[in-house]
């Protein structure tokens, strides 16, 4: 078969990829996407469910956050923020407790503090966070292990257990300190910008305008439905050969796939050992987000469950024809179908005992063979071992995306920094070899 030839190749249309294929483009290369889904975004998804536009992947955003906000910017894009809680629920035991949203947040506030008070020390430059060796010392540590150095309260405990696990969207066992502190820094040093970044502020249109507006800015090529099954140095071209045969040659490529899912391609010859391990080893996010409509009006309202609920998280979005739209997270995708309404009924009735859930939604990012993970989380060390390896290229291969940022990783944010990135990375690459 013949094969067609491009200067880049980007696999796939993600916020990592089209911003990279934009940046591209603008340069002078001639570039194509390959998609393996039937549409672009990746991750960022907004979709018509339960008579809304509902964000089914990443959706909150922040102007800490420097990458997105300059595309809101850009692109003149609307924000918008969603209801201020007026209740707070929590579990204590079997009670559930309610309250202010900011009695809620003084019963973490303590823990939290302690956990980070030492944040700047070991980050100092939360977008340079290879800048303090420092952090190396420390990122075997877990953080369920620091958790527990400090000697709360049972009701505090439990509390910022669950906290800190729908933060991760994960069980903490071998989450890495460093990545909450991380987080921390990036948040400005405090709580409640932290706070903010995961549960406030949204683009008005959905993340499905920022995609659609990235995207018409980079007039490339763009082939949807088109998994890609194998990569192959041959010389000095690469060769990319589709799961339905189709042939492709660039001079270089840009991989934007999260960990796992790098395992769905066979490259030639094999990317390094610390590549393939990160990629069997993946990361800690293997939760679940599911949005439902509730009967009747609720009030807004915002609460945690514990660690071992099937839903950690749940917040009050709005009304939809006199019912109520609710959000909830998970540790765990596995243990509850987003679409068996009478599943997410039983698990938010840890914190409402009258709650009617008339339908439900939400998408299994875990079964999602081109995603396999939601949010990047790391494991103890791999920052310390894999993260500079992973930004590393290796025969004119690159690896993009939001698991590999330096900032905001597991954010669109930090999708957007890594395609900007890399596109500097790709240019300086074939300029050099043009000579």
């Amino acid at each position: 078969m013949q094969a067609k030839y491009y200067d880049v190749i980007i696999v796939g249309g993600g916020l990592a990829g089209l911003t990279a294929s934009r940046e591209l483009y603008r340069m002078g290369y001639k570039v194509l996407i390959l998609e393996a889904r039937n549409r672009l975004g990746g991750r960022a998804w907004t979709d018509d469910r339960l008579g809304t536009r509902l964000e089914l992947g990443g959706g909150w955003i922040h102007w800490v956050q420097p990458h997105i906000w300059s595309e809101v910017t850009r692109y003149n894009l609307k924000v918008s923020s969603s209801p201020a809680p007026y209740t707070a629920y929590w579990r204590k035991g079997s009670e559930v407790l309610s309250g202010h949203p900011l009695e809620l947040g003084e019963k973490m506030k303590e823990g939290l503090e302690k956990l980070l008070n030492h944040t700047r020390d070991y980050l100092p430059r939360p977008y340079d966070p290879h800048y303090n060796f420092k952090v190396y010392e420390i990122d075997h540590l877990s953080l369920l292990s620091k958790l527990d150095e400090l000697h709360l309260s049972d009701e505090e405990y439990q509390l910022l257990l669950g906290r800190l696990t729908t933060m991760f969207n994960g069980a903490i066992e071998k989450a890495a300190y460093t990545q909450l502190m991380k987080w921390f820094a990036l948040s400005s040093y405090e709580l409640k910008t932290m706070a903010e970044m995961s549960n406030t502020y949204k683009l008005k249109d959905g993340t499905t305008a920022l995609v659609e507006a990235i995207s018409q800015d980079a007039p490339v090529d763009k082939k949807l439905c088109t998994p890609v099954d194998r990569l192959e140095k041959l010389n000095g071209q690469i060769k990319i050969t589709t799961r339905d045969k189709k042939v492709y040659c660039a001079k270089s490529v840009v991989v934007t796939a999260p960990f796992k899912a790098l395992g769905n391609i066979k490259f030639h010859p094999p990317l390094s050992n610390q590549k393939q391990q990160i990629t069997k080893d993946g990361q800690i996010s293997q939760g679940i987000k599911v949005w439902a409509k509730v009967e009747g009006p609720l009030e807004p309202y915002i609460a945690f469950g514990q660690a071992n609920e099937v839903f950690t998280f749940s917040k009050y979005e709005g009304l939809i024809d006199g019912d109520s739209l609710v959000v909830a997270s998970g540790p765990n995708a596995a243990r509850i179908d987003p679409t068996n309404t009478k599943e997410v009924e039983k698990a938010l009735k840890q914190w409402f005992s009258n709650i009617k859930v008339k339908e439900s939604t939400g998408h299994n990012w875990i079964d999602d063979e081109f995603s396999q993970e939601t949010w990047t989380m790391l494991k103890t060390n791999q920052f310390s071992r894999y993260h500079k390896r992973l930004q590393e290229s290796e025969h004119g291969i690159f690896l993009s995306g939001s698991n590999y940022a330096s900032g905001w990783g597991g954010f669109m944010d930090g999708a957007i920094e890594e395609g900007m990135k890399v596109s500097h990375r790709v240019n300086k690459h074939l300029l050099k070899a043009a000579y």
